[in-house]
């Protein structure tokens, strides 16, 4: 489980990277170059290692590791909190939206092709 996970969540960090420098050029004038970013983010991710604690463990590492993503964005971008807020949720919605749009595609496709078998065409 350990191969798969962990570079797993060092594609998911360096993808997270590139999207919090693309939508922090949005609210900052100057960002820093993507390595920065990525070195940055790798040790904010730290916290999630908490996850191996029963019980509360994984959700104080993720609350954690978030409010370090925030922080992370904010001093690096030299942005205001609300901003690295909306920079963190924009980054965080983009492939959600991406990703259920693909869903409700591939799904839109299989109801009409079983359409299609019940009609007869």
């Amino acid at each position: 489980m350990i191969l798969v996970t962990v570079p797993v969540a060092l594609v998911a960090t360096a993808g997270l990277a590139g999207l919090y420098w693309l939508v922090s050029r949005v609210f900052a004038s100057e960002v820093p170059p993507y390595p920065n970013w990525l070195r940055a983010l790798l040790f904010a991710s730290a916290p999630s290692a908490l996850g191996i604690v029963p019980i509360l463990g994984g959700t104080v590492g993720f609350v954690y590791a978030v409010v370090l993503h925030v922080v992370v964005i904010r001093d690096l971008g030299r942005i205001s909190t609300g901003s690295a807020v909306l920079v963190w949720l924009a980054a965080i919605a983009l492939p959600v939206i991406l990703l259920v749009s693909a869903a409700m595609m591939y799904g839109l496709a299989a109801i009409l092709r079983y359409a299609s078998d019940l009609v007869g065409f």
